[in-house]
């Protein structure tokens, strides 16, 4: 296969593999970088976890990244080594399905890593060189799924943005009393 076709036909799904991630867009507004300097991942596995809790309670009402994720039949896994934990994000072409758990079918796409990598990840920073990624979707899922990319990222950016937060601002409340 012609290594610049492969490059570019895959590059953008390992992306959004590995970038379900992220820009933070409010609807309405423009792109925001969100760059957070206390990442919840390096505070221990407790937190990492609540936070991906709240990011696919959040994520699962989300009227965009459903209405996104609806128009594709593909569902990511993230695997997170260090601290035994899953989560998923994905449709079958007509429901939904966000849990922390393993997805009822095999995912298409499946991201490993640790959690301070898919922490920076889901922040929109740069960490491709430490995931394992593997893709198995055929060409022309791709395309279709490489057309709505862009805004699940940030769909995706601004929920784990907001998961973040709250459980930060949860875990202050909780240490000051």
């Amino acid at each position: 296969m012609n290594t610049n076709l492969f490059h570019n036909t895959f590059a953008p799904l390992m992306t959004l593999a590995l970038t379900f991630s992220l820009t933070t867009t409010a609807p309405g507004q423009g792109s925001m970088p969100t760059n957070h300097a206390d990442s919840a991942a390096p505070r221990g596995s407790a937190a990492f976890e609540q936070t991906l809790q709240e990011f696919t309670k959040m994520a699962a009402k989300d009227q965009t990244l459903c209405a996104l994720l609806s128009k594709h039949a593909v569902t990511f896994e993230y695997s997170v080594s260090d601290y035994g934990l899953q989560c998923h994000l994905g449709s079958n072409g007509k429901t939904v399905d966000i849990g922390l758990d393993k997805p009822a079918h095999a995912p298409e796409i499946v991201v490993q890593s640790t959690a301070a990598t898919l922490d920076r990840f889901l922040r929109g920073q740069d960490s491709q060189s430490d995931m394992k990624v593997s893709v198995n979707l055929g060409l022309m899922r791709k395309i279709m799924l490489k057309a709505d990319l862009q805004q699940i990222r940030s769909a995706v950016a601004r929920i784990y943005s907001n998961a973040s937060d709250k459980v930060t601002q949860a875990n202050l409340v909780i240490a000051q009393n």
